[in-house]
């Protein structure tokens, strides 16, 4: 439903990787459907969810890219 529009929503994730998110897009952190209002929205240009060859399969990385207020970045190095 919320990928349909082109919203993110984040399930069990760290409560310092939801506010970097929140600080990044320019949004804010909502725990439930009554307070989503289109002004807590944040915005990114881009988001994808990816896993590699070799890693766990449970393990997937989701990028967040384009925020408007990006203070960070993170570097992923996978071995041979």
């Amino acid at each position: 439903m919320f990928a349909k529009e082109g919203i993110l929503c984040l399930r069990r994730a760290k409560r310092r990787n939801l506010d970097r998110l929140a600080v990044a897009t320019g949004g804010q952190i909502v725990m439930s459907l009554e307070d989503l209002v289109p002004e807590v929205l944040g915005h990114a240009g881009s988001v994808k969810v990816v896993s590699f060859d070799g890693a766990d399969e449970d393990a997937k990385y989701t990028f967040v890219e384009d925020c408007p207020n990006a203070q960070s970045c993170t570097l992923l190095l996978q071995g041979p």
